[in-house]
């Protein structure tokens, strides 16, 4: 007959592991609940699970259950912040660079959450394999499926602040490239406003010449009418510098974007005194009629 050795349930968890039934040996007068082979041994585990053994169990198993449900209960808020930066970038990015940008954000998005999660359960397998003995196949578990779940938690913070970058990023690309088509649109109407100027000017010169007081009266309408729209324009380019002015004072000037925003923001300032150039050309060829 096989050594018999009689030992107390240290752990409810135990009482879960398949068991051989051996024999129905009396030990210390009570009967076993469980016995089982361990090698050439036969244990026998004779404590009964009690409420109080049950409680003190979850005590000290009490640092696994929330080292395995903290990153539960701040995942949920995670997943949301990440989603709406996700959101806004992807907004940004739509306006900047099309469906490419978008696909490149989210394939990477994806990428850094699947890292951590991956690098959180391999530590979570590290710690396991470490502990094993002591936390039991369960605990074991929880630690894996607790280094997962830290980790994705992780991944996610580092993914949201890369989509909160990227939305910044493609704000001001987006800022950029406004600037610089306005700054286009506001040069070639100038070109064109300096031909009407000159035009009316050789009208109205020939006119004068000529006596011809009506066509020198509806050439001096239409300079007014040009020097009102001169000053609208100028009005939107103050609009646009105002703008680029507020956007310039909240980048640093370490930002690589920094040097264009810049180099808008000058642009504009040179149009919009060239604007206030041909203001006074207009009135100067209307006093001269």
């Amino acid at each position: 007959m096989k050594h018999v050795v009689c030992a107390p349930v240290e752990n409810f968890l135990d009482l879960l592991t398949p068991s051989t039934p051996d024999c129905q040996l009396i030990c210390h007068g009570r009967p076993p609940v469980v016995s089982r082979h361990r090698g050439s041994q036969s244990i026998i585990l004779h404590t009964p699970v009690t409420a109080m053994s049950l409680l003190s169990t979850l005590r000290r198993k009490a640092p696994l259950v929330i080292a395995a449900t903290l990153p539960l209960l701040f995942g949920s808020c995670a997943t949301e912040g990440l989603l709406n930066a996700q959101g806004g970038a992807l907004g940004a990015l739509g306006r900047t660079q099309g469906a490419a940008g978008q696909n490149r954000f989210m394939a990477d998005q994806q990428r850094t959450v699947g890292e951590g999660t991956a690098v959180g359960a391999g530590a979570g397998m590290v710690v396991a394999a470490a502990l094993g003995r002591r936390l039991g196949p369960l605990g074991s578990l929880a630690v894996i499926a607790g280094g997962a779940l830290a980790g994705n938690l992780i991944g996610q913070h580092v993914a949201m602040k890369k989509a909160l970058a990227a939305q910044t990023s493609a704000n001001l690309d987006a800022a950029i490239k406004e600037a610089e088509g306005e700054n286009a649109k506001a040069r070639q109407r100038l070109t064109n406003l300096r031909q009407q100027l000159a035009s009316l000017q050789a009208k109205g010169r020939a006119a004068k010449a000529a006596g011809d007081t009506k066509t020198v009266t509806k050439v001096k309408a239409d300079l007014l009418a040009l020097q009102k729209s001169v000053a609208s324009d100028r009005s939107s380019i103050d609009q646009s510098i105002t703008m680029q002015t507020q956007l310039q004072s909240k980048v640093p000037s370490s930002n690589p974007k920094y040097s264009a925003i810049s180099g808008g923001l000058s642009e504009s300032t040179k149009t919009r005194a060239s604007y206030d150039s041909l203001h006074g050309e207009i009135g100067s060829a209307i006093n001269e009629l």
